[in-house]
């Protein structure tokens, strides 16, 4: 099977790389929570989208990986602001 969304995979990858320098930058409790929703869209529309299962190509792997990554910095960075700690 031939890869059926590849630029896709490179738009979410690029926009989630985009959206980790921006969750590791700011400080606003806002955006971060911003960030944090964009995430979770970003992840649903990788299950929605691509194929992940055993035949997912390594490409589809990096950007799942990826987005989790995202999510769990933006949620991470959003509840030490929070709290103050940052």
């Amino acid at each position: 099977m031939a890869k059926k969304y590849i630029r896709v995979q490179y738009y979410m990858l690029g926009i989630t790389i985009v959206l980790m320098c921006g969750s590791i930058l700011i400080n606003s409790p806002l955006y971060l929570d911003i960030i944090s929703f964009l995430a979770l869209v970003g992840l649903t529309l990788h299950f929605d989208l691509l194929d992940f299962s055993k035949r997912a190509f390594l490409s589809e792997k990096v950007v799942c990986f990826f987005q989790v990554v995202l999510l769990f910095i933006s949620l991470i960075k959003f509840f030490l602001v929070i709290h103050g700690s940052l």
